[in-house]
């Protein structure tokens, strides 16, 4: 199963758009005849090693009390001045500290290394320093070693949310060593199922209430909380999600900001190589004066902006994207 999960989050759309199927509903008595394939939602939520930013639009300055630091390279492409910001999406660690102001050095995304530094207020950062892990909470259920080892983990703790479990994969990654993909549970049934390749409703409503965490490989810093609570699940009439709704039922819409181009072959050059690494993008024409077109490279949209994040990340590591400072955004114009 775990070749197909693997399939699911890493290489490509076709994996994630069956969250999007539709299912009929009846009155009559339901028997369970269908099975289901668990699909894992990508977004992610980053672990306490180094701060969170809390809220989103955090704009960087040059020191304490001083200017905002301009996006060079957005500000000369746009023909309109943009700043530096962090997010949500955004790790940072502390360089030095101010009075009310801490100087930060941006970890992750890992292409914003370079350029979102400096200085913002320290009530936009957040950690998770008091949440304690008590290791008898903790049970290696069984490790697979296949290409990557999967470590299956039953967590006993009953007071979980979504701090608790990043400070337990680091806790997991760090003081106990554990590399490869993990998988948290709070039932041991749950690690059962997931190794199955197809469900009945009722165990695939049981596996997303109880697939409690997953962290990978590629991103160890990171987990996704209930995997298997997507749209499906609403599908089938789960009643226990753990997040807000509009993370599943797109109630918002994000698209990423590829590049923009003042040339239209150039554009649609971009698209062609977007469209070889199976992404599907387009093209935004608009106008930034009198005498002025541009053209902007898209993708999406995507239901939430830990996704577009997601795609984002693969964008920016082709060659032809690597210096195009790619960015996410509720606003496609």
């Amino acid at each position: 199963m775990y070749k197909n999960i693997a399939l699911t989050l890493f290489i490509g759309f076709l994996g994630f758009i069956s969250f999007f199927s539709c299912s009929k509903k009846s009155n009559k008595i339901e028997i369970e005849s269908e099975l289901y394939t668990p699909i894992l939602r990508k977004d992610i939520a980053k672990d306490k090693s180094s701060y969170k930013i809390s809220k989103d639009e955090v704009y960087v300055y040059d020191s304490p009390n001083g200017k905002k630091i301009i996006n060079q390279k957005a500000t000369s492409l746009l023909g309109e001045i943009y700043y530096i910001e962090v997010d949500t999406e955004c790790s940072v660690e502390i360089l030095e500290k101010e009075g009310d102001w801490v100087k930060i050095h941006t970890i992750y995304p890992e292409w914003l290394q370079n350029s979102h530094n400096g200085w913002i207020l320290a009530k936009y950062l957040d950690n998770y320093s008091d949440i304690k892990i008590n290791e008898t909470d903790i049970q290696i259920l069984r490790e697979l070693s296949t290409s990557v080892n999967n470590i299956y983990i039953l967590y006993t703790n009953t007071n979980v949310n979504q701090k608790q479990l990043i400070a337990l994969n680091e806790y997991l990654r760090n003081a106990m060593k554990l590399n490869g993909n993990i998988y948290v549970f709070d039932e041991e049934k749950a690690a059962e199922l997931v190794d199955k390749e197809k469900l009945k409703k009722s165990e695939y409503l049981y596996l997303a209430d109880h697939f409690i965490s997953m962290s990978t490989f590629e991103i160890p810093k990171s987990i996704i909380y209930y995997p298997c609570q997507n749209t499906k699940y609403k599908e089938l009439g789960g009643q226990h999600l753990k997040y807000n709704d509009s993370q599943v039922m797109g109630e918002h819409q994000f698209w990423v900001h590829v590049a923009v181009y003042s040339n239209k072959n150039i554009a649609e050059n971009a698209c062609t190589v977007l469209d070889n690494n199976n992404i599907t993008s387009d093209i935004l024409t608009y106008q930034v004066n009198k005498n002025r077109l541009c053209y902007k490279v898209y993708v999406g949209p995507y239901t939430t902006k830990s996704e577009a994040e997601y795609w984002k990340s693969k964008i920016v590591k082709i060659p032809d994207f690597a210096n195009a400072e790619s960015y996410v955004s509720s606003v496609l114009n």
